[in-house]
This record gives structure tokens, sequence and C-alpha cells, in this order.
């Protein structure tokens, strides 16, 4: 297949249109973390949210994704239980 087909083109267009706009202001940066607001650019009403840290961003972000209907991830994050460190260590250290 050649690199920029019409059917490329297409799959680019079809990404955009289905894309999600946010506009992040950070207004401190504190404790390791990042305080500040987050605005849903591609919404007929306006919404904008405060976050208090970096991890709340990237749970609104996962949030609005998911609204959309983006996929959750296909992976979980590790925990402190051993099965959980056992089941993401590559093969050559078990």
């Amino acid at each position: 297949m050649k690199p920029n087909s019409s059917g490329d083109r297409r799959e680019e267009r079809e990404d955009r249109q289905n894309a999600n706009y946010f506009l992040i202001k950070v207004d401190f940066r504190r404790h390791a973390s990042l305080q500040g607001e987050i605005e849903w650019l591609d919404r007929e009403e306006k919404k904008i949210r405060y976050f208090r840290s970096f991890l709340e961003l990237v749970s609104l972000l996962s949030e609005a994704l998911e609204e959309n209907g983006f996929p959750r991830a296909d992976y979980e994050l590790r925990g402190w239980r051993e099965e959980d460190d056992r089941e993401n260590l590559p093969s050559a250290r078990n």
C-alpha cells in the first residue's frame, strides 16, 4: 500500500472528525504536581473543570474520551499484590 493513498486520507479525516480538543491552563506547579483548569473545546456548551493534581487532570481527560466513545485501555495499572508484579515481569526474569 502506498503511504498517502486515498484510504489513508479518509481514515485521517475520520480521526479528525472524532478528535477531542482541550485547552489546558496550568496555574500553579506545586508539591511536584500541577493545578489549573481544563476546557473541553469541541462541546456545544462551555465545559471547564479545575484540577488539583496531574492525576486528576489525567482522570478528567480519560473520562472525557470515554464519554466520546474512545475505548478504555486494554491494560491495568500495576498494584502492590505479588500477582500484579509477576504478570508484568518480562519472561526472561521469571
